[in-house]
């Protein structure tokens, strides 16, 4: 998608562009191998992966820690993005439980399977209730580079760690490139939205049937964080 437009939505048999790639190498480094040695393979290819983790590509703690300082200044939660737009993510546990799925099952040898939550969301529709999950005030939108933003007060963040006595001592190992990352998933700065749908049609063929509701996923992942003590409580 970053070089040209995808079918929608786009399948597994999809003929690829070939181009330097370290996905489309690995998958054939580990094809020959298996070819070689008697092992099979599944390659998995999952949208938007969300979830608790920090210091990943994930954009859910710097979703959350934009909260927390803009709470701590007394700003809204106003969306950062850009242009309206539908997209799908993969729920980091999902992902994990295809996983297991694809490790013991024989329809899942040497396949490739597309992985989505199973619905599709708009940014603006799920971040009210992200908001009530962080305890704090929506506003209007507020196009906002999130990784400049979390630069610009990183000094604020250690602030907000001390009074709350969180564990996310350092803000970039609890973000990594996630407020970079959600610059781009957010569309900030962009005409438009990234235009990505996935089938999962033949994964849910192949037996792997779970699903998870998007808004659910981003509030248990937030609510986890919280728990964890990498973000603050919400506000009473």
């Amino acid at each position: 998608m970053h070089l040209h437009p995808i079918p929608i939505p786009a399948r597994e048999r999809d003929a690829r562009n070939d181009h330097p790639n370290f996905f489309f190498d690995q998958e054939a480094y580990v094809g020959e191998m298996g070819a070689k040695y008697g092992f099979n393979y599944t390659a998995l290819r999952p949208q938007l992966v969300t979830g608790p983790t920090p210091g990943a590509l994930n954009v859910i703690p710097a979703i959350g820690v934009y909260a927390a300082i803009r709470r701590e200044k007394g700003e809204p939660f106003g969306f950062p993005g850009g242009p309206s737009f539908v997209w799908e993510a993969a729920d980091a546990d999902l992902v994990a439980d295809v996983m297991v799925w694809a490790a013991q099952s024989p329809p899942a040898a040497n396949e490739a399977f597309n992985i989505t939550n199973g619905d599709v969301f708009e940014w603006r529709n799920v971040w009210p209730a992200m908001a009530e999950t962080l305890g704090v005030e929506t506003g209007p939108d507020t196009p906002t580079s999130v990784a400049a933003y979390l630069a610009e007060n990183a000094e604020l963040w250690d602030r907000i760690v001390a009074k709350s006595d969180l564990r996310s001592r350092n803000l970039r190992e609890l973000v990594g490139q996630g407020d970079q990352h959600a610059d781009f998933a957010f569309a900030y700065g962009a005409p438009e939205g990234p235009r990505a749908f996935v089938s999962a049609v033949k994964l849910r063929q192949a037996g792997f049937t779970k699903t998870i509701d998007t808004e659910v996923s981003f509030r248990n992942a937030l609510q986890s964080l919280i728990d964890h003590k990498l973000l603050p409580p919400a506000a009473k």
